[in-house]
């Protein structure tokens, strides 16, 4: 077991800056987004994008599951539009009855793609069926979803998975983007928390990360030329790579924590390794004694809890252990000790 004096840095929390020297690699993550697709548009954060793209649309009614950040649901709400709610099965599948039964001709539905996962063949399927419906593809959490789009449009937030400090990419799959030209940026504040974290790794990053999140709203903004920059320098398969290492490992260890240990895992990039505990806040608390900062998403959701309340069950208890590319195998077996130790102790 590592002892604190071996643990240079934090794990987990928001990413710093990430820097890749050298040429552009022959996959970055840039490319892998948006190659082979019909159009794209950068935002300054994912949900612009997707609140543009409503009202180009014209769009005056939309669904979200019920597990989802309050910050979507108030994009997605402005401008009058009404927001619904679907229900989401224990992993997070959505329930394809009440979407039959629910669903009209022109509703635009946002569906997320889950710590990196597809939502399944049999929701894919019903996609597929239900052409009458405007579908948004929400992949902030998905780097590689080990399906191929099946959304309508598909949003990527950057700073969900890599070292930048905002951006948010609308894609056109199936349909091409309305034109638009985004606004400069005048007030460069949104670099501080990365470049805060990137020059002082154990630093009191996270007040002002908070604070900039807290700041962060609906706009049309473009994404910085700095994000843009770090995106096409990072090499897509290397990230890759690391992220499943690292998954691999903590389900090898941990596996019992698992949220969606009764699915099979297809091709996709892990975001984390999500797993529930009935005190997640306290767990979160003791772990973070160790440096180890663990996020959880979300704790408040906008959904009705009393018309969704196993979902508000698991915001309450899920919490998603970081394995991203800034971590090796040994700083999984840390955590991985970390988590032990505590599950003896409590």
């Amino acid at each position: 077991m590592l002892g604190e004096a071996e643990r240079p840095n934090s794990i987990g929390g928001f990413f710093p800056l990430e820097l890749s020297p050298g040429p552009k690699p022959a996959v970055s993550l840039f490319d892998l987004w948006v190659s082979n697709t019909r159009s794209h548009l950068c935002f300054h954060n994912a949900r612009s994008a997707v609140h543009f793209l409503l009202e180009e649309l014209a769009v005056k009614s939309v669904w979200l599951p019920a597990y989802i950040c309050s910050e979507m649901s108030q994009a997605v709400a402005a401008d009058g539009r009404e927001v619904k709610y679907f229900p989401l099965s224990y992993d997070l599948t959505p329930v394809i009855g009440f979407m039959q039964q629910h669903f009209r001709v022109g509703d635009a539905v946002v569906g997320v793609d889950y710590f990196g996962r597809a939502p399944g063949q049999a929701f894919i399927e019903f996609v597929r069926f239900r052409r009458d419906v405007l579908w948004v593809e929400d992949r902030a959490q998905a780097i590689r979803s080990g399906s191929v789009p099946w959304g309508d449009y598909v949003v990527y937030s950057p700073r969900k998975v890599a070292g930048v400090p905002d951006g948010g990419i609308l894609v056109g799959v199936s349909r091409d983007l309305p034109s638009f030209t985004p606004q400069l940026h005048s007030d460069l504040s949104f670099v501080r928390p990365a470049l805060n974290r990137f020059e002082n790794p154990n630093g009191d990053w996270h007040a002002v990360y908070r604070e900039v999140e807290e700041a962060m709203s609906v706009s049309l903004l473009g994404m910085s030329r700095l994000s843009l920059t770090i995106l096409e320098h990072l090499d897509a398969l290397r990230i890759q790579e690391m992220r499943r290492t690292n998954f691999t490992y903590l389900k090898r260890q941990l596996g019992e924590y698992y949220l969606f240990k009764d699915r099979e895992d297809s091709d996709f990039v892990p975001f984390g390794f999500p797993m529930r505990h009935a005190d997640a806040g306290s767990f979160c608390e003791a772990l973070r004694k160790r440096r180890i900062y663990i996020p959880r998403h979300w704790t408040r959701l906008p959904s009705p809890a009393d018309q969704f309340s196993s979902e508000h069950q698991l915001a309450a208890e899920l919490m998603t252990l970081p394995c991203d590319q800034r971590y090796s195998l040994a700083d999984m077996a840390y955590m991985v000790d970390a988590i032990r130790e505590h599950f003896k102790t409590s």
